[in-house]
């Protein structure tokens, strides 16, 4: 599914941790739902938790948080509203450096199918609808991860620039 490998993509370029260790990040989805629309183009959507597993971290957490935060202002922007949990978070200390974290996060993918003349169906994932609030730019201008280039952490260094579009 789109989402699922735009995040990947997304935490791989910009967390170093997994960017020198792939293996640092396993991900996997339960608690999946397919909701029909029982329309006539046949379209659905797939609802999902998404669960992100990061393993011997090093980057700060509020590092992750913030790039999954940044990552869902154009994936799926009504889990930002106010009031809303964004997603789930349990930490595993593994020394005062170290941790493993799983991220639990509530995803929809909405996709649309088309049908020919002969009977052949085509799907298409759906991309997100504009958020609800605006940044200090257009969306249309400036895509909301454009903004994110690299976090750095008091004393921690720099992770590694990623590609927005992504």
């Amino acid at each position: 599914m789109r989402k699922i490998d735009s995040l990947r993509e997304t935490l791989t370029a910009t967390i170093e941790d997994i960017a020198h260790e792939p293996s640092r990040l396993r991900v996997w989805v339960d608690r999946g739902t397919v909701q029909s629309r029982q329309s006539a183009t046949f379209g659905f959507a797939m609802a999902f938790r998404l669960n992100v597993l990061l393993i011997e971290m090093t980057t700060d957490i509020a590092a992750v948080g913030y790039i999954v935060c940044a990552w869902l202002r154009t994936h799926q922007p009504a889990l930002l509203a106010p009031g809303q949990d964004a997603f789930a978070l349990d930490i595993d200390m593994i020394d005062n450096g170290t941790y493993d974290a799983l991220l639990q996060i509530d995803l929809t993918q909405s996709v649309s199918v088309t049908r020919d003349d002969q009977g052949n169906a085509s799907v298409t994932y759906l991309p997100e609808p504009e958020p609800l609030f605006l940044d200090e730019q257009p969306l249309a201008a400036m895509p909301a991860l454009a903004l994110l280039k690299s976090v750095a952490m008091t004393g921690e260094g720099t992770l590694a620039p990623f590609d927005p579009a992504a």
